[in-house]
């Protein structure tokens, strides 16, 4: 994909297993958050520097290796970092006066489905 939207992004692309040991090599076996080294039998995973959802690529130079500690913060992260700028790009685009008025939903949903207001 050529171009970078708060709503769409380049599809997520697997390393091979040789890919992932250079990386893990080329990382010196630290991961890039808590920089702590990781031992042969720690889980770790390859992710994206700079998620694709907020405009990294697919490409190894925005790879690096992440402990299965670290890795719900960094997603937390990310995830925060991509609403927003779905929030600020629907803010530009959609006029006040269309937007949705319950945004700040004021209530709870039974089980079945029913909505009570407050």
């Amino acid at each position: 994909m050529t171009t970078t939207s708060a709503f769409h992004h380049d599809p997520r692309k697997r390393l091979t297993d040789q890919q992932r040991a250079k990386l893990f090599l080329e990382c010196g076996g630290m991961c890039h958050r808590c920089r702590r080294k990781l031992r042969p039998g720690d889980d770790w995973i390859d992710e994206h520097l700079v998620a694709l959802e907020n405009g990294g690529t697919n490409d190894l130079s925005n790879r690096g290796i992440t402990c299965t500690w670290c890795k719900p913060h960094k997603d937390a992260e990310d995830h925060k970092k991509a609403a927003k700028s779905r929030h600020v790009a629907t803010a530009h685009v959609v006029p006040t006066k269309r937007r949705d008025k319950r945004r700040g939903f004021k209530g709870w949903r039974k089980f079945n489905g029913e909505v009570v207001w407050k």
